[in-house]
Order: structure tokens, then sequence, then C-alpha cells
């Protein structure tokens, strides 16, 4: 009898040394082209064992502000197994515009005490929402799902129980202002109010009364008052 957790069991476990934290956020990534190496161990080369087909680009803005459009990627993921082909939808969808600080130019050059946020576009659109798609679809056969399942700390190391203490969740209670995992583009939207508001002259502290902020978001928002400050 087929052991249907075959694929899964085999490629579960991720090699520490691929995992790698995503700079202010409680979350880790993987690196693409150790994964592909997987699938291609798994099943061939790219293009012959495995790949996708119908790939649509679309974009989607919400509200008047263009700043919170968003890049849709859908396609279709296949591979083979065996005589069979098999296949199934993937997705993914990223921010076009991410609102980053940058140096204010004066006259003798750049003042790095300076400091002004803007709305910047986001590089590699195209490569950073199909490989993301990609990695999602990878992952729902069984490749690298432990990252997903927590079982690797935010610094990118495997977590180990000590003792008889319970392991640790790598999850913590999504707030609903959170700039770092934007699903619907919702939180994209509140996030640049929130900034906007600051630099209107209003403080995180009064944000807080009315939204969850967790602490990266919190340590992030008072930079910007603080610079809006000076």
């Amino acid at each position: 009898m087929e052991n249907n957790l075959s694929i899964w069991e085999k490629y579960e476990k991720t090699d520490p040394k691929y995992v790698k934290p995503i700079p202010g956020d409680f979350k880790s990534t993987i690196d693409s082209h150790y994964r592909m190496k997987l699938m291609t161990e798994q099943f061939g080369p790219k293009g012959m064992g495995w790949g996708v087909k119908d790939e649509k680009y679309d974009f989607k803005q919400f509200g008047d502000d263009p700043h919170t459009t968003i890049l849709i990627y859908t396609a279709v993921f296949w591979y083979k197994k065996g005589e069979f082909h098999h296949e199934y939808p993937i997705k993914h969808d990223v921010p076009v515009f991410k609102y980053q600080r940058k140096s204010i130019q004066v006259v003798n050059g750049f003042d790095a005490n300076k400091k002004e946020y803007r709305w910047v576009q986001q590089e590699d659109l195209l490569k950073s929402v199909s490989t993301g798609a990609l990695m999602k679809g990878f992952s729902e056969l069984g490749f690298n799902v432990d990252v997903y399942m927590g079982e690797h700390g935010s610094n990118g190391n495997t977590r180990q129980n000590k003792g008889n203490q319970p392991q640790q969740s790598n999850t913590t209670q999504k707030p609903w202002l959170n700039k770092t995992d934007r699903q619907s583009g919702h939180e994209l939207e509140e996030w640049r109010k929130a900034i906007i508001f600051i630099q209107k002259g209003g403080t995180v502290d009064d944000l807080k009364q009315e939204w969850k902020i967790n602490s990266d978001n919190y340590r992030e928002l008072m930079a910007i008052q603080n610079a809006v400050a000076q």
C-alpha cells in the first residue's frame, strides 16, 4: 500500500543553514534555490518533472490611494509522479509600494541625522510574487513545512525542548494593525493611515487606544514619531 505521506516525511525537515530570519518580523525564510534543488531531486529538472503554467499577474487597488495597490499572481503548479501528471492552483500577492525611511539631501550631501519617510515602489515585484507563490506550492506537498509549523525560531535556528518544558510556538497573535503580514491589503491601508496620523501630529499612544500594535510595529511607529518631531 502506498504511503500518502512519503514525500512529506522525506522533505519536511529543513537544513537550518538554509533558514534565515526575516528582519523586523517573527518569521523565517527558506532559501528558494535550496528548495528548487529538493524538487529537482524528487521529480526531475524544472520543465520536465515539475513547473508552472497559466501564469497571470493582476493589480488591485483598495480605495482611491494608489499606495494601497497589491500585485496578485496566480498560476497552476504541476509535477509528475511516475506515469501520472498532477497539478493544483497557487497564488500569492505583494504590496506594490512600501513606506521607507530615506536621508534628506542637504547642501553638503546627505545628512544622516535627518530622515523622512516616503512611499517607494518595491523592487523585483514580478520575481517576488511568483517566487512566493511557487514556494507556497512546494510547502503544500510537504517540502520544508517544519518552518511553517513553528519548528524554527525567529533567528532561523531549530527549536529544542528543554527538559519537560513544552515547546513554545513561533506564532504571535496577529494584530489588526500589522504591516508585515498583509493578506488582503486591509492591513496596508491601516498602516498607511497610522503613518499619516503621526505625520499630522498624532502619537503612538493615541493609536494604541484604538489598535492592537505588536512590539515591532510599536518600535517603528515610535521611530517615525521621533523623526517627525525633529
